[in-house]
């Protein structure tokens, strides 16, 4: 932990601690692979078992969503 003469916590630290919170208290995450090129970015998502009809993908307010949902 990286703390400053006064006990606190570096900005820094905070801010990626703060980033990283969210995925903290998940029980599953996909693997996957982003790559960027010059004119766009590739992201691959391992969903093992699973058809691409089951996959749905919503891109709104610069936010990229995947959901998968398959009925048994």
């Amino acid at each position: 932990m990286n703390r400053n003469d006064l006990g606190m916590l570096d900005p820094c630290e905070r801010m990626a601690r703060s980033f990283w919170a969210p995925l903290e208290n998940m029980d599953q995450v996909l693997k996957t692979e982003i790559n960027e090129t010059y004119y766009q970015y590739q992201l691959k998502v391992y969903v093992p078992g699973i058809d691409k009809q089951y996959v749905k993908l919503d891109y709104r307010d610069n936010v990229l969503s995947i959901k998968v949902q398959k009925d048994i």
